[in-house]
């Protein structure tokens, strides 16, 4: 079967992930036949898979590889990106046509993020994106971009997302504009990932938590003065936690 033009352009961001990430794009294909999964390697060094359909000669790192994802989205003429990290593992499948039919249905929809479990590094910072059993559409005020669509030309309006390494950040840059704009972000309880963080052998994650904080604050600072979501960040947590079900 030919997969059809659509306006949501899908990519697993790759980097090293080898077997692991052709096993990931394998279900893709198999649960979404009509649409293309492209995988961006990211100037991996070793362990390639050989499900690669793009390539960067070199590793732009996260926040530089979230930026060539919306790149290469916005080539193809795409509405929307659908962003998949390699090293997420489903547990509810991806149906990239839900996702698609939720961001058409209504244009004040700018982030569709799955859920996550219980057990995710994404839990404790985003509680209100675990899984809560009922396979419901959530309007959250913040979600991860770990396994997200993102409206191509929302994101444009203020920008773009500035130069990153490591893309903290991004996520509230853009729940920042969604407020303030009245737009909306949602989690889609029928695709459920489990995500691990797991620290390279020798590494302090302490450390390199503080070091994407510093960097963080350094790029928005030079682009915002004063970071204007610093304030209410505790406040989006709040609202997070409190918001009913779509």
């Amino acid at each position: 079967m030919q997969p059809h033009l659509s306006s949501t352009f899908v990519v697993v961001l790759e980097y090293c992930g080898g077997i692991r990430t052709d096993s990931l794009v394998a279900a893709l294909r198999e649960w979404n036949p009509e649409d293309t999964i492209n995988v961006l390697d990211n100037g991996s060094t070793r362990n390639v898979c050989k499900s690669v359909t793009r390539w960067n000669k070199m590793n732009s790192n996260i926040g530089g590889g979230i930026r060539d994802c919306i790149a290469l989205a916005n080539a193809s003429g795409a509405k929307f990106l659908l962003f998949i990290a390699n090293d997420v593992q489903f547990v509810r499948p991806l149906r990239v046509a839900h996702f698609r039919r939720m961001a058409e249905s209504d244009a004040n929809i700018v982030h569709i993020s799955a859920s996550v479990t219980p057990g995710s590094h994404q839990a404790k910072h985003f509680p209100w994106m675990v899984d809560t059993g009922t396979g419901s559409d959530r309007v959250v005020w913040h979600a991860d971009i770990l396994v997200s669509l993102l409206n191509i030309e929302f994101i444009h309006s203020f920008g773009g997302f500035p130069e990153s390494k490591g893309g903290w950040g991004y996520s509230w840059e853009l729940a920042f504009h969604a407020l303030r704009r009245g737009r909306r972000i949602l989690i889609a309880e029928q695709c459920v990932v489990h995500h691990d963080s797991i620290p390279q052998e020798g590494t302090d994650i302490q450390e390199i938590r503080a070091a994407k904080d510093r960097e963080m604050l350094e790029v928005y600072k030079a682009r915002y003065g004063n970071i204007p979501w610093i304030n209410f960040r505790k406040q989006l947590v709040e609202r997070s936690s409190s918001l009913e079900s779509r």
